[in-house]
């Protein structure tokens, strides 16, 4: 069978920086073939259709394709991209030209980004443990050069210092490990409203403490969703735990929790009236050790996004600063018979 391309077409087609070819799956002969595509795939491959066969073909997925699909592969130190075009009549073109330039500029982008995230936690990381050490070191240095001058009450305090100082780094050291404590997540169909009835009677002393109003709202009862129900409480605990401490100066502190459906995903929603966050401080908020806390350590939120993700869960922040945040965590819903 004879696929005759017009000839005004075929000089077009030659004369294009795109490479292109035009093959005959079947009877595994090539059609078309412009000096481009020689240029890409090597001049010595000319109508070689088993050449061809290697280089683009080697996925048999590629032919019994129906659509247009878009692939990359590595070649002789280039990369490059095509799509190869399949038509009814069984004749297929490949488009592809090399982008090698351009993976290239995609991978210096990608490890510049990396490298300023690596050097922003490293900063970090360093100013949190820095602070600590230099106080002990302090401390230490003034207690040893004038101990035997201090009273027994004076050596005291010093040491109740120190203490809190090596407490503040252990806290800071089980926070990066949390990082990577749930690694290995197990997903199943989980009790939200049972999991929230648990935390807030785990946070009960603190909210009778606040006098905070606390409400609870389920508008389809016995909700379920995907979830491990390990990660899942220590993301709850998080949200909460921040809510709780932003209504700490709040007149008449309220929480509401929702939990609310639309198939085939579960939404749980904690609102505080809390101190709110500054418009200049919202973009940071999942950034690692970033806190509005004077004494907080800045992986609560990146944890909790982390977890979620891994849930195949989403968060979402939103907060008018001395008004109030809103934080509405989505995950997959639980089927009736899957509980």
């Amino acid at each position: 069978m004879n696929y005759p391309i017009h000839q005004s077409w075929l000089e077009l087609l030659e004369n294009i920086d795109l490479g292109i070819i035009a093959f005959l799956a079947r009877e595994k002969r090539i059609v078309f073939q412009n000096r481009a595509m020689q240029n890409i795939v090597a001049a010595g491959t000319a109508n070689d259709f088993s050449q061809l066969e290697k280089i683009f073909l080697a996925d048999p997925e590629v032919i019994s394709a129906t659509k247009p699909s878009q692939h990359k592969l590595d070649l002789a130190a280039k990369t490059i991209g095509f799509t190869i075009y399949p038509q009814a009549s069984g004749l297929h073109w490949i488009l592809a030209s090399e982008i090698t330039e351009k993976t290239y500029a995609q991978k210096i982008a990608e490890n510049t980004k990396l490298i300023e995230m690596l050097d922003y936690i490293f900063f970090n990381l360093t100013h949190e443990l820095g602070n600590p050490v230099n106080s002990i070191k302090m401390t230490l240095e003034v207690l040893i050069n004038n101990f035997s001058k201090y009273s027994e009450v004076t050596r005291r305090e010093y040491l109740v210092n120190l203490h809190g100082e090596v407490k503040r780094l252990e806290e800071l050291l089980k926070s990066i490990k949390s990082v990577n404590m749930f690694e290995q997540l197990t997903v199943r169909n989980t009790d939200i409203r049972a999991l929230l009835d648990n935390l807030l009677q785990l946070l009960g002393p603190e909210i009778e403490k606040k006098h905070i109003a606390v409400n609870v709202a389920c508008l389809q009862p016995h909700l379920h969703c995907q979830s491990d129900p390990r990660a899942l409480h220590q993301v709850l605990l998080q949200i909460l735990g921040n809510a709780l401490t932003a209504m700490a100066e709040t007149k008449d502190p309220s929480l509401d929790i929702r939990i609310e459906a639309s198939a085939p995903l579960v939404h749980i929603i904690i609102q505080d009236n809390g101190c709110g966050i500054a418009d200049h401080k919202k973009k940071e908020l999942f950034l690692p050790f970033f806190t509005t806390k004077p004494r907080g350590i800045g992986l609560g939120l990146t944890i909790a996004k982390k977890l979620l993700t891994q849930m195949n869960g989403t968060i979402e922040i939103t907060s008018q600063h001395q008004l109030g945040t809103e934080v509405r965590m989505t995950l997959p819903g639980a089927s009736a018979n899957e509980r």
